[in-house]
C-alpha cells in the first residue's frame, strides 16, 4: 500500500478488517480522506501519532471503534484542512487538545464514548464552521462558555453523560439551527426547566435525562413541534403533565420515566400515533390503563411499570402486534393474566410481576411467542400452573424465567428442555419433594443464578457431585425442611 503515493480517498470502513493498521498508511501523505471505522482494528504500533503525523492534507479522519487507547496528538491542531474528526469509541485518553476545536474548517466532531478523555470547552469564535459536537460519555469538565452562541450553524450538541457544571448559559438559544441537543447526566447548576429551549423550534432530539429537573413541565415544551425523541426521566418534574405534549405528533420515542406525576395517564397522549417506544415507569401515574392505548399501533415498547394503575389489563394491549417488550410489573392490575397476550408474537420481553393477578397460568399462551427470552410473573396471586406437556420442546427458550410466589407443587416440565437460561427464579412456591436430577443438566453453559428457596423440598433424586452450570454465580436452596 506504500506505493500508493498518490492516493488521496482511502475508505476501508465496514470491511471486517482485525488486527494492527499498517504502517504503510503513515506513508500515504496526499489523503485528503481515510476512513477505518467500524473494523476490529487497533493502533499501537504505529500508534495514532505516528499514523497521521504526515498526513497534513486529511479533510476528513473517520477512526470509529478502532482501538487506540492513546492520547490525541497536539498536531493535529495544525491540521488545517480538516473538515471531521470521528473518533467514537476509541478508547482515547488523557486531555483533550483544545487546539482543535479552533480548527478553522472543522464542521464535524465525534468523541464519543471515550470515558478516560478528559478536557474543556474553549471560547467559541464567531467564525467558527462548526455544525456537529458530540462529546457524549467523555470525561470533559467545566463550564459551558457563554461564547458557545458563536457556533451559529450548530446541528448537533451531544455534552450528555459528562463532567460539566455551573449553569447551562442562556446563550444556547441562539443556537437556533439546533436539530439535536443533549445535557443529560452532568452536574450544572439550577434545577428549572431551561426556558431558552422554545427558541429551538428545530430540535428533533431533546434529552434532559438526570438532570435534577424540578417543578412542572412547562406548557411551551409543546411548540417544539419537531420533535421525534424527548427523554426526561429520572428527573424530579411533578404536577400534571401539560396538555401541550399532545401537539407532539412526531414523537417516536416519548420517556417520562422515574418522576412524580400525578393523576391518570393524560388522555391527550393517544395524539402520538407515531410513538415507538413509550416509557412511563416510576412516575405515580393512577387510575386504569386507557382503552385508547390501541391507537399505539407501531409500538414496540411499552414500560409502565412501578406506578399506582389498577383494574383489568384491558385488551386493547392485545392489539399492540409490534410490541417486543411489554412491563406491567409492580402495580395493583388484578384478574386473570389475559389470553390475549397470547396475540403479541413478537414479544421478547413480558414482565407483569408484583401485581395482583390470579387464577390459573395457563403456560400454553406463550408457546406462539417464538423469540420471547424475559417473562417475569413472580409474586402475584396465582393459583395454579398448567401446560399441555407434549407442547414441552415448543415453550420459548428463555434466559430470564420469574415464577416465584407462584403457587407451584413442582417444577415444570418444561424446563428440562431450557438451554438458554440466565436467571431462573422458583423460590417462595409450595414444590416438595426431592430436587429432580435433571435439573442439574438444565442450560449448562449460561446458567448464572439460581433461586429455589423457601420451598418444601426434602432432599435431591440424586445428590449433585458435579454441577455442570460453569458460569453460575448463585444457588439458593434454602428452606425450612431442607436438610442442610
Amino acid at each position: 500500500m506504500g506505493h500508493l503515493s498518490r492516493l488521496t480517498y482511502l475508505n476501508l470502513s465496514h470491511s471486517s478488517f482485525c488486527g494492527q493498521v499498517p504502517f504503510e498508511i503513515s506513508g500515504l501523505s496526499n489523503l485528503s480522506f481515510l476512513d477505518l471505522s467500524y473494523n476490529d482494528l487497533e493502533l499501537k504500533s504505529p500508534n495514532l501519532s505516528r499514523l497521521v503525523r504526515n498526513l497534513i492534507k486529511l479533510k476528513q479522519l473517520h477512526l470509529t471503534y478502532v482501538d487506540i487507547s492513546s492520547t490525541v496528538p497536539s498536531f493535529l491542531a495544525n491540521f488545517s484542512s480538516l473538515t471531521s474528526l470521528l473518533l467514537s469509541d476509541c478508547g482515547l485518553q488523557g486531555e483533550f487538545p483544545n487546539g482543535i476545536f479552533q480548527l478553522p474548517n472543522l464542521q464535524v466532531l465525534n468523541l464519543r464514548n471515550n470515558r478516560g478523555l478528559t478536557g474543556y470547552l474553549p471560547e467559541f469564535h464567531s467564525n467558527s464552521s462548526f455544525e456537529v459536537l458530540l462529546l457524549y460519555n467523555t470525561s470533559f469538565s467545566g463550564k459551558i462558555p457563554t461564547s458557545i452562541q458563536n457556533l451559529h450553524l450548530m446541528l448537533q450538541l451531544d455534552f450528555g453523560a459528562c463532567r460539566l457544571s455551573g449553569l447551562v448559559p442562556s446563550s444556547l438559544g441562539k443556537l437556533t439551527r439546533l436539530t439535536l441537543l443533549d445535557l443529560s447526566e452532568n452536574n450544572f447548576e439550577g434545577n428549572q426547566f431551561p426556558s431558552f429551549l422554545q427558541n429551538l423550534t428545530q430540535l428533533t432530539t431533546l434529552w434532559l435525562t438526570k438532570c435534577q429537573l424540578t417543578g412542572e413541565i412547562p406548557g411551551w415544551l409543546g411548540k417544539l413541534t419537531q420533535l421525534t425523541y424527548l427523554g426526561l426521566y429520572i428527573n424530579n418534574l411533578h404536577g400534571h403533565i401539560p396538555s401541550s405534549l399532545g401537539k407532539l405528533t412526531s414523537l417516536t420515542y416519548l420517556d417520562l420515566a422515574v418522576n412524580d406525576f400525578e393523576g391518570q395517564i393524560p388522555s391527550f397522549l393517544r395524539n402520538l400515533t407515531q410513538l415507538t417506544v413509550l416509557l412511563l415507569d416510576d412516575s405515580q401515574f393512577t387510575g386504569e390503563i386507557p382503552s385508547w392505548f390501541e391507537a399505539f399501533t407501531l409500538l414496540n415498547h411499552l414500560n409502565l411499570g412501578m406506578n399506582k394503575l389498577h383494574g383489568l389489563i384491558p385488551s386493547s394491549l392485545g392489539r399492540l402486534s409490534s410490541l417486543t417488550y411489554l412491563d406491567l410489573s409492580a402495580n395493583s392490575f388484578k384478574g386473570h393474566i389475559p389470553c390475549f397476550l397470547r396475540n403479541l408474537t413478537n414479544l421478547e420481553y413480558l414482565s407483569l410481576h408484583d401485581n395482583e393477578l390470579s387464577g390459573t397460568l395457563n403456560f400454553d399462551m406463550f408457546l406462539g411467542m417464538k423469540n420471547l427470552n424475559t417473562l417475569l410473573l413472580g409474586r402475584n396471586k396465582l393459583s395454579k400452573l398448567v401446560h399441555t406437556s407434549k407442547m414441552n420442546a415448543n415453550v420459548p427458550r428463555f434466559q430470564s424465567l420469574d415464577l416465584s410466589s407462584s403457587n407451584l407443587t413442582k417444577f415444570p416440565d418444561f424446563l428440562r428442555y431450557q438451554d438458554r437460561l440466565e436467571w431462573l427464579a422458583l423460590y417462595g412456591n409450595k414444590i416438595h419433594g426431592e430436587v429432580p436430577r435433571w435439573i442439574w443438566n438444565m442450560s449448562t453453559e449460561t446458567m448464572a443464578n439460581v433461586d429455589i428457596s423457601d420451598n418444601s423440598l426434602t432432599g435431591f433424586e440424586q445428590t449433585p457431585v458435579f454441577i455442570a452450570w460453569v458460569h453460575l454465580i448463585s444457588l439458593d436452596i434454602k428452606g425450612k425442611e431442607f436438610p442442610f
